[in-house]
């Protein structure tokens, strides 16, 4: 039978934590409790008994590891990609070029209209 917590947070919520239905626990906020009556309580610890019961804990666990991995990596790709190693953006330089072309020609403009 897993542990049951209760948490003092005005926030309504349960949840169910844990690798296994040997290590699980599940708590609820005070908000919950607070809220909701007896019935709708119990219905709520049912659900989250369930996620015990049937190990989704573990599977939820699995995936935001792995998500917090990929996130890592993208990361990681940012600071030290392809681009890092092979020198400026060849595109960045092109915008560049083209910024510089339109306020030269903009002066241009501005001392002919002066003259």
């Amino acid at each position: 039978m897993p542990r049951v917590y209760l948490i003092d947070e005005a926030q309504p919520n349960a949840f169910a934590t844990g690798r296994n239905p040997e290590h699980a626990a599940v708590a609820a906020t005070r908000g919950i409790v607070e809220l909701l009556n007896a019935r709708e309580l119990r219905g709520v610890l049912a659900h989250e008994l369930s996620h015990v019961r049937n190990r989704d804990m573990l599977t939820s666990t699995i995936t935001a590891s792995h998500a917090g991995a990929l996130s890592a990596l993208a990361h990681f790709g940012l600071f030290f990609g392809p681009r890092a190693a092979s020198g400026p953006n060849p595109r960045r330089a092109r915008r560049v070029q083209v910024a510089d072309r339109i306020q030269a020609d903009h002066a241009l403009r501005a001392q002919a209209a002066v003259e």
